[in-house]
């Protein structure tokens, strides 16, 4: 009858031990990646994406970085303001050619970093479409966390480091190669 009791007892802390590993592993996994829309999946009447990499892209006055709120892309009504005041800009020189850069903090993995800050590159182009700017024009790329603005971790600096900049190709007429906002 003992030797029952103690398989009992073996049976019930390992089965114990188990759960409790469950449980931790699903508390600290890393958050999945979402996953921005692959161009054969563009919804219809949406333009698809230049192939405008590879190029010099370079900040201008013209152009205002916008900020995001942690893990969000939604697009706020300061946000949209700005971007607003982008679009004139965009529109009022038909020669610029648009690379719009997404940006997280550092919280996150890298992939869910990767396609959040692909997410909000996105939601200023789809917003820059509706505004009338041409999609040939308007291209997107994310570089998640790898080049943030602040490198302390604070709430200040992770709010600036959590943005989209809208850069012009270099080169073209009123663009001055290297010139920052």
């Amino acid at each position: 009858m003992k030797e029952m009791e103690m398989k009992t007892r073996s049976r019930g802390v390992a089965l114990g031990a188990l759960l409790c590993a469950v449980v931790l592993s699903c508390a600290c996994a890393k958050r999945a990646a979402r996953r921005p829309l692959a161009d054969s999946q563009t919804p219809a009447g949406r333009s698809a994406e230049p192939d405008i990499h590879g190029s010099q892209f370079v900040n201008t006055p013209e152009l205002r970085t916008v900020r995001f709120e942690l893990d969000r892309c939604d697009l706020g009504r300061e946000v949209r303001e700005t971007l607003k005041q982008n679009a004139a800009a965009i529109l009022g020189n038909p020669r610029w050619e648009v690379l719009i850069e997404g940006h997280c903090d550092e919280r996150g993995t890298t992939e869910y970093n990767l396609a959040l800050g692909q997410n909000r590159a996105k939601a200023v182009r789809e917003y820059y479409l509706l505004l009338g700017v041409p999609g040939s024009r308007v291209a997107t790329l994310s570089y998640g966390e790898e080049r943030p603005r602040c490198h302390e971790s604070t709430e200040e600096c992770w709010s600036g480091n959590r943005r989209a900049e809208s850069k012009v190709k270099s080169g073209v007429s009123g663009v001055a190669r290297g010139r920052s906002p």
